[in-house]
């Protein structure tokens, strides 16, 4: 500031400002939102990135979509690979424990990150049947 930095100006940059493909990345993945016992959960597709004109792995911030929901406690996030394997990303809070979670899930949810050679449907099941035990 004392050196003239506009600093309204870098606050929007930073905070504000979001590019047109990044939004349409975010309504993608919105369109997408289902909560199930103070959980909330997405999935996004391949295409959508491309189709919004967003970066693929960019800071776009979708996967953090699910637990920006007023009292979610744990939110996944599920983006489907090229080769139709889906990735999954687990955020919780206060009382669960993402990794507690990830272990209860053994099979399918070898680790947060997942990558669960499961259909998006059984993969959804597997995560709200690990978490169920936290509610």
């Amino acid at each position: 500031m004392e050196l003239g930095a506009d600093v309204g100006a870098i606050n929007k940059w930073l905070f504000e400002t979001k590019t047109k493909a990044s939004m349409e990345l975010k309504r993608l993945a919105e369109g997408t939102l289902e909560y199930h016992f103070g959980n909330a959960l997405y999935h996004r597709h391949p295409g959508d990135a491309a189709k919004s004109g967003a970066l693929e792995e960019g800071p776009e911030g979708v996967s953090s979509i699910p637990r920006r929901v007023e009292g979610v406690v744990a939110g996944a996030a599920f983006r489907e690979q090229p080769d139709g394997i889906w990735r999954l990303s687990l955020r919780t809070g206060e009382p669960i424990d993402a990794s507690e979670v990830c272990r209860r899930g053994a099979a399918a949810i070898p680790r947060c990150g997942m990558h669960p050679a499961l259909p998006l449907e059984q993969a959804k099941q597997t995560v709200l049947e690990a978490l169920s035990h936290d509610l």
